[in-house]
This record gives structure tokens, C-alpha cells and sequence, in this order.
């Protein structure tokens, strides 16, 4: 864990250590009702002797305790089997964090589309939140990615009709209600290039246009702006908050 304000890092103690390891989320997020840090994790197992068994471990660090709690509770729309089976943990982007809640987005499944797999910061608690119904089978998905605007979440996907790229931005005004996702803008791209950050001032930082250029764009008026830094598409950019956090740690 590391504070760029003070300078200061810490070296986090090993979960439980698992043989076979196929994939790891991570997350770090801020709970203001216990003023705590913590970092939640996620791993897939894929050892053949877990076969019949969760083929996940949910787990979540607290720096005021200083250790893992390695059964954080999961709830009933990831109890079943089959639909922890289904999914991958091939994540896109960068995590969300909104309302208190780390989101990621997960590869498809086969019966509903994508999964947002979520882990509320304040009671310990790993769930799902559905996202808007907004693929046709019929196109192509170049890039997808989620993250906040204007404290709400957003989902964003970029959509390929024959080498011209179009990038939908969808927001949930209510969040945990399906049915308030609304799309906010429909952006038509140049290149193909991934939202990674809503700015202050109301564009949004793309990443891997042209030559891996991150743009800023105004949604408004679509005009792309060069901010002279190279990145990948699957890099990302985060809000940063100063803190005091760790200062009464060593380093």
C-alpha cells in the first residue's frame, strides 16, 4: 500500500496461499463509517482439486486490523455454483468505486451479457450489479470499460462498425436500479480508444487512440485534444485524494 502524499508505503502480509492460482482482482477503497482502508481481493483457483468445490476465494484487507479476512461474505446472486463457474476474472480497466462499492467488469456470460462483480467497502460484502441492456448480438465490441461520472457509474463500450468506432458512454442515475442506466452520450472515434477517466472540467481521457496517444474529448462538441502522454488501451487513470493515511506507519 503506498500514500504518494507522504511518501510512505506498506508492506501488506500474505493472504492464504493458494497452489494453483489462474487469476486475482485487487481493489483499494476508503470506508468513511469505520475510517478504514481496505483492499478486497478476488482469486480464481483452477487446480483440478477444486473441481467440486467454489472455484473462488473472496478476501478483504483492513489496514486498522492489519490482516485479511479470508470468508468475506458473498451474496446470494454469487452463491450459486454455476454462476461462479461461468464468468472469468479477466477484468477490463481499472476498478469503480461509487456509493462506497469497488466495481469491476468481468468477461460475458454466456446467458447475460456482462457482470459487474462488486464488493461493498462498509459491510464486507462481495455482489453483483447488472448492467444496461445495450448489445446488439450483431456488433461488434472493440472495448468496454466502467468507471464514475459525476459520482454516478458509468459503464462505456466501444462499438465497431467496419473500422469506424463508435463509443456509447451509459450512466445509472439511481444506482442499483437497472433501469435508470440512460445512455449520456454516443461519441463517433477516429481510432479506437477506451474512456478511462470523466475529467472536472467534463471531458473524458481516452486511452490507446492513434499511435497509443491518451486524448482528452469533449462529449459535447466530440473535439479530441492531444494531452502528449502514450498509453496502452488497457491502462488507466484514477481520481487521487490526499491523506495522511500511513503516517503513523513504518515504512
Amino acid at each position: 500500500m503506498w500514500n504518494p502524499s507522504i511518501r510512505k508505503t506498506l508492506d501488506l502480509p500474505a493472504p492464504s496461499s493458494w497452489a494453483a492460482i489462474d487469476k486475482t482482482l485487487l481493489g483499494l477503497g476508503y470506508d468513511p463509517q469505520s475510517d478504514d482502508y481496505k483492499v478486497a481481493r478476488v482469486v480464481r483457483l483452477k487446480s483440478p482439486e477444486y473441481e467440486d468445490e467454489r472455484p473462488f476465494a473472496f478476501q478483504f484487507y483492513s489496514l486498522n486490523s492489519g490482516s485479511w479476512n479470508e470468508n468475506a461474505d458473498v451474496s446470494s446472486s454469487l452463491a450459486n455454483e454455476d454462476t461462479l463457474r461461468s464468468i472469468t476474472l479477466h477484468g477490463f480497466g481499472n476498478p469503480a468505486i461509487v456509493n462506497g462499492v469497488i466495481h469491476w467488469l468481468l468477461h460475458p456470460r454466456e446467458n447475460n451479457g456482462m457482470l459487474a462483480l462488486s464488493f461493498d467497502l462498509s459491510n464486507n460484502s462481495f455482489g453483483e450489479l447488472m448492467l444496461p441492456e445495450c448489445f446488439d448480438p450483431t456488433e461488434r465490441i472493440a472495448a468496454m470499460s466502467i468507471s464514475v461520472f459525476k459520482n454516478s457509474l458509468s459503464f462505456n463500450v466501444l462499438k465497431d462498425y467496419g473500422g469506424n468506432y463508435v463509443c456509447e458512454v451509459w450512466v445509472m442515475s439511481q444506482y442499483g436500479t437497472r433501469e435508470s442506466w440512460d445512455k449520456q452520450y454516443r461519441i463517433e472515434m477516429l481510432d479506437i480508444a477506451r474512456p478511462v477517466v470523466f475529467r472536472s472540467n467534463g471531458e473524458i481521457l481516452m486511452a490507446g487512440y492513434a499511435n497509443s496517444q491518451l486524448v482528452s474529448c469533449d462529449p459535447q462538441t466530440q473535439e479530441i485534444h492531444d494531452t502528449g502522454l502514450e498509453v496502452l488501451l488497457d491502462d488507466y487513470a484514477d481520481y487521487f485524494v490526499e491523506s495522511l493515511a500511513l503516517l503513523d506507519r513504518s515504512n
